[in-house]
């Protein structure tokens, strides 16, 4: 009796997911493959989703990284700066890496997947980063 009324009260706490790519049609995308993930924002550069990370707490954060007025790079920098924790919830997802990205990425052990790139791993990798991994 107790056991059939707990398993219907509903969610209290969804995880909060920020998409950060210029391209609506990419953010369209990954947004349909994690929407079962948890509640979904998005943002068109950095310079946005620096705004709404400092409004809200998000598990899992995937970033373009070339982008107009602020790019991924930069985003990635500012909101370590404002809360350290951060770095183990990104994935940059992007494509044409140059050299300087890729050593940047490297060495501070980021979690990234080239454009083009299968779903599946994109939401592989978001659930590893919402179940702590």
């Amino acid at each position: 009796k107790h056991l059939d009324r707990i398993s219907h009260i509903p969610e209290t706490w969804e995880e909060k997911i920020l998409i950060v790519d210029d391209e609506p049609v990419i953010t369209d995308v990954i947004e349909a493959i994690l929407s079962n993930e948890g509640m979904i924002d998005t943002a068109a550069n950095g310079r946005i989703a620096l705004e709404k990370v400092r409004e809200k707490y998000y598990a899992a954060i995937i970033s373009d990284v070339n982008m107009p007025l602020m790019d991924g790079i930069d985003f990635y920098k500012k909101a370590v700066e404002l809360y350290p924790s951060i770095k183990k919830r990104f994935l940059f997802f992007s494509g044409g890496f140059d050299d300087k990205t890729t050593d940047f990425i490297k060495q501070n052990g980021l979690r990234y997947i080239p454009k083009p790139s299968r779903m599946q791993d994109i939401k592989n990798t978001v659930i590893e980063i919402l179940s702590g991994g």
